[in-house]
């Protein structure tokens, strides 16, 4: 039994624990650092957990920024149980919005870039402003390379095209990508059978003032 004295202090103790705000969704932050000695999947790693929006934001403002990353490293926000590899049982049969950044006047604007996009949508994803389109989405990645930084956005059916238009115009505002932009879903089996540099993408998001959210329209044609 607790003594009084004990009691008062498990109360105190109670009312300074923080409230936490669990996500509608549980993440994971995977980073990607190529070894030669290693296989690619073994040099794969989680390094977060996100469950509610302390851990989004501790992971903000602890992790570095992807923009820091040495050249040839990944980062890749996933939902809990999604692995980030188009083999995956949740990815093989999707695709991805595929935003291209390349290099800008300085190296520091070029890193300021990448953040940017990178943790606009990461918010955009823990903050549920994709709505009911939300369920379609298995998570982000961001690829820093030499020459042709990339930063995705992965879905799960890569032949719903209706949905897949809607997450990526919700993209484009969200990121605040110029209405000059061209914006192209790839699908990951292209990628699985090899042909990834010859495929077609199957969406694209063209310029606002020519574009409306029709699947019919932004077919790309047959290879």
């Amino acid at each position: 039994m607790q003594s009084g004295c004990d009691l008062r202090m498990s109360q105190m103790m109670a009312m300074y624990e923080p409230e936490l705000h669990p996500l509608k969704n549980e993440w994971a932050l995977w980073h990607l650092e190529k070894e030669e000695s290693k296989e690619w999947v073994d040099c794969l790693k989680v390094i977060r957990e996100i469950e509610t929006s302390e851990d989004y934001w501790l992971m903000f403002h602890n992790v570095a920024s992807p923009g820091n990353l040495k050249n040839g490293s990944d980062y890749c926000f996933f939902k809990k149980g999604v692995i980030p590899m188009w083999e995956d049982k949740h990815n093989k049969f999707g695709g991805r919005w595929l935003i291209e950044i390349g290099e800008k006047k300085t190296p520091q604007e070029t890193t300021q870039h990448i953040n940017f996009h990178w943790y606009k949508m990461l918010f955009a994803m823990v903050t549920d402003k994709f709505g009911e389109y939300g369920k379609n989405i298995c998570g982000a990645v961001v690829n820093i390379r030499q020459e042709n930084n990339k930063i995705s956005l992965w879905t799960c059916d890569g032949k719903n095209d209706d949905a897949n238009l809607k997450i990526g115009g919700i993209l484009k505002t969200e990121l605040s990508i110029p209405d000059s932009a061209i914006m192209k879903y790839q699908l990951h089996e292209n990628f699985l059978i090899g042909i990834k540099y010859y495929a077609r993408p199957r969406l694209f998001i063209p310029p606002r003032e020519r574009f409306s959210y029709s699947a019919s329209q932004c077919f790309s044609p047959k290879l």
